[in-house]
C-alpha cells in the first residue's frame, strides 16, 4: 500500500497534537491492521540513502591547477592517490 506524503504529514500531526494531549496513543490490533502499521526492531545502519539523481561535478576556474614538468619524460610512478592532499614542493610522481 502507498500513502501520499500528505497523508503520513496529516496523520503524524494528528498524532502529535493527540499525544500531546493525551501523553499517550493506544491503538487496538484491528486500529494497527486497518492502518498498515508495521513493527520492527531497530538496526543500526552506516549510510541511509535518502534518494539519488543525476549529478555534475564542475571545479571552480580558481580552484584548478596545472601541474607540469620541467623535464620530458614518462611516469614510472606515482607518489600520492588522486584526491590526496598535498603540500607545496611534494613530489607527486617520479618520471624516467
Amino acid at each position: 500500500m502507498k500513502l501520499s506524503w500528505s497523508l503520513v504529514l496529516s496523520c503524524c500531526v494528528s498524532c502529535a497534537a493527540l499525544a500531546a494531549e493525551a501523553q499517550h496513543l493506544s491503538l487496538t490490533s484491528a486500529e494497527v491492521e486497518r492502518l498498515g502499521v508495521e513493527l520492527a526492531r531497530p538496526v543500526a545502519v552506516s549510510v541511509v540513502e535518502i534518494g539519488t539523481g543525476p549529478a555534475e561535478v564542475v571545479i571552480p576556474p580558481g580552484q584548478e591547477a596545472m601541474v607540469s614538468a620541467t623535464v620530458g619524460g614518462v611516469i614510472s610512478r606515482l607518489l600520492v592517490a588522486e584526491g590526496e592532499p598535498v603540500q607545496l614542493g611534494q613530489a607527486l610522481a617520479e618520471i624516467q
